[in-house]
């Protein structure tokens, strides 16, 4: 009898100890995560190429992109998420223009060609027209022909 209850003080104490061991592994532990990010200022044009047509004008010493005087302009939306700016970058003749010429490229204002960059407010979308005008490089009238050139414009967050 005195083996049997040395086994269950045994049996006990193991089991108590089980309990106590049990306790512990249920505490619970927490931890955080943190996420962050940031977005840059950023423009979009609303479609990335536009087409106008030229001109001659004043007796065939221009080509111009312009309304109202016979050519055409072609407008491109940008939208910026912080404040930003259209610039005008190169104009390219293209290879094949019967003869060198003088180019000058900007954002139509109402009143005349201007290569000033267009300021776009944050979370606003802006149209911006862009018109031209070639003249010929060594001065005199242009030559017939078909003229092709490639203005690039930029948009950027400030």
């Amino acid at each position: 009898m005195l083996r049997r209850s040395l086994l269950a003080c045994v049996a006990m104490l193991a089991s108590t100890a089980g309990f106590a061991g049990a306790a512990s592994a249920d505490t619970a532990d927490t931890a955080t995560v943190t996420f962050s990010g940031s977005i840059p200022g950023v423009c979009r044009f609303d479609n990335a190429t536009g087409s106008g047509s030229l001109a001659s004008y004043s007796s065939d010493y221009y080509l111009l992109a312009y309304p109202g005087l016979g050519g055409t302009m072609p407008t491109l939306n940008v939208t910026c998420n912080a404040p930003g700016s259209v610039s005008i970058g190169a104009t390219t003749p293209s290879a094949s223009n019967p003869v060198a010429t003088s180019v000058y490229a900007g954002f139509n204002n109402g009143s005349y060609i201007d290569s000033n960059p267009v300021y776009v407010e944050a979370g606003s979308t802006v149209p911006v027209s862009v018109g031209m005008y070639a003249t010929n490089q060594d001065g005199g009238t242009l030559p017939s022909g078909n003229y092709e050139y490639t203005v690039t414009l930029t948009a950027a967050g400030n």
